[in-house]
C-alpha cells in the first residue's frame, strides 16, 4: 500500500486559483507582446486625427527609433518623426488626470510648440503655470540633446 496522499482541500483550491491567474497573466503578456505594431499604428492614427481636428497640417509619421522597445524610448515621452523635425507625445498630469500633448521639436533641438491633443488637454495647458510648462520644455529639450 502506498502512503502518497494527493493534495486536497484548501491546498488544491489555491493551486487551481494560482494556475488560473498564471495562465491569464501569461496570455495577457503574449497578447501585449504580439500586438505592439498594430497598437503603435493605431496610436499614430489617433494623434494625426487630433492634429487634423485642430486644423494643424503637420502629421507624425513613425516612431523615431524602431530598434528600441517602447519601454526604452524615453522617460515620459514617445518620440516620432515629423515632416519638419521630431515630435514628442507626452502626458501632463493635472489633478491626477493625464492630459495628452504633442511637442514639436525643431532641427536644433528646441521645443517650438506644445499642442494639446484634446479639449481636456487644452484646458489643462491654459491653466498650467508657465514655470511648470517650462519644466516640461526643458526636459524634452535635454532628452533631445542626449540622443544626438
Amino acid at each position: 500500500m502506498s502512503n502518497n496522499a494527493t493534495p486536497s482541500g484548501p491546498v488544491k483550491e489555491w493551486g487551481i486559483i494560482a494556475a488560473w491567474i498564471g495562465g491569464i497573466l501569461l496570455l495577457s503578456a503574449l497578447l501585449w507582446f504580439f500586438t505592439g505594431a498594430p497598437r503603435e499604428a493605431r496610436f499614430i492614427q489617433t494623434v494625426n486625427r487630433a492634429l487634423a481636428e485642430a486644423n494643424d497640417p503637420r502629421r507624425i509619421r513613425k516612431i523615431q527609433d524602431e530598434k528600441r522597445p517602447a519601454a526604452f524610448s524615453g522617460a515620459f515621452a514617445r518620440w516620432y518623426e515629423m515632416e519638419d523635425g521630431r515630435a514628442a507625445v507626452f502626458s501632463v498630469f493635472s489633478g491626477g488626470v493625464p492630459a495628452s500633448c504633442l511637442a514639436a521639436v525643431s532641427e536644433d533641438g528646441k521645443v517650438t510648440e506644445i499642442i494639446p491633443l484634446n479639449g481636456h488637454s487644452a484646458r489643462v495647458l491654459d491653466t498650467m503655470p508657465p514655470a511648470v510648462l517650462g519644466i516640461y520644455r526643458r526636459s524634452l529639450e535635454s532628452k533631445e540633446q542626449r540622443d544626438e
